[in-house]
């Protein structure tokens, strides 16, 4: 059985939910992918990429008092993009609510499957 489905009946965009991150437990890491959630914006909705770096807002007082900006390599060319690192238009910087980290879930699978093996022996 087939059923196409439009991806906004699936997933509601965070825009409705301001600033709130969709995964408040996800963990950002350098090389992990990562896909936007934000239908607003440059960077396309869906559109997935790598964290290739991490930055402080400007005006940063202390650590818990903001969010890192990630610096992100898409899979593929858009505009409004930024020639950062990468030798094409590619690159956004994007805060931790615009983005569902791709690589969590399957960090916290091989943690728990890690754990579980070791309590086992």
């Amino acid at each position: 059985l087939k059923m196409q489905v439009r991806p906004s009946a699936l997933f509601m965009p965070p825009e409705y939910f301001n600033n709130l991150r969709p995964d408040p437990e996800a963990e950002f890491y350098l090389w992990d992918r990562v896909a936007n959630v934000r239908s607003s914006g440059a960077v396309p909705l869906g559109s997935r990429g790598t964290v290739i770096g991490t930055h402080e807002p400007l005006g940063a007082m202390k650590e818990e008092e903001h969010e890192l900006v990630y610096e992100v390599l898409f899979d593929e060319e858009f505009h409004g993009a930024l020639k950062l690192r990468a030798t094409s238009k590619r690159c956004y910087r994007m805060m931790a609510a615009s983005l569902i980290n791709l690589s969590h879930g399957q960090r916290v699978f091989s943690n728990s499957k890690a754990s579980a093996t070791a309590s086992a022996e």
